[in-house]
């Protein structure tokens, strides 16, 4: 079971059993009677698992580390102003749309940047540039 199964398990037996009896036999997170013994392991693991989505800026590993379909957005600026762009990398390794090809050295350009999901604007300004 993924850390992510294990997470949605727990919480599935939270809201579903605490309405009705304070046990779960089948919860990850349940001692050996299905008594809800650890909840802050659960919070612990869900928090990770979501801080985990939060968008971010890709090392060049990351990138090459890809699964071929993943979806990856380039923030490029210019003089002017910047450009988000979604990219899907291929089994080439490339990452391609049909605006822009970006390999991961492409990580390295002080006016390029790669980020896991697609940013807020808010998360965006507060992430300082490499160059």
């Amino acid at each position: 079971m993924s850390d992510r199964e294990k997470v949605i398990k727990g919480l599935e037996c939270c809201v579903t059993m605490l309405d009705i009896y304070p046990h779960c036999e089948e919860c990850p997170y349940a001692d050996a009677e299905g008594t809800c013994a650890n909840m802050n392991g659960l919070h612990r693991d869900a928090l990770a698992l979501l801080k985990a989505q939060e968008p971010r800026v890709m090392t060049e590993q990351e990138m090459r580390d890809a699964e071929p379909g993943a979806v990856i957005y380039c923030e490029q600026r210019d003089e002017v102003r910047t450009y988000l762009t979604p990219l899907i990398k291929y089994d080439d390794g490339v990452f391609e749309n049909r605006f822009l090809g970006a390999e991961p050295e492409a990580t390295q350009l002080p006016n390029v940047r790669f980020w896991t999901s697609r940013p807020t604007d808010e998360q965006r300004e507060a992430t300082p540039w490499n160059g």
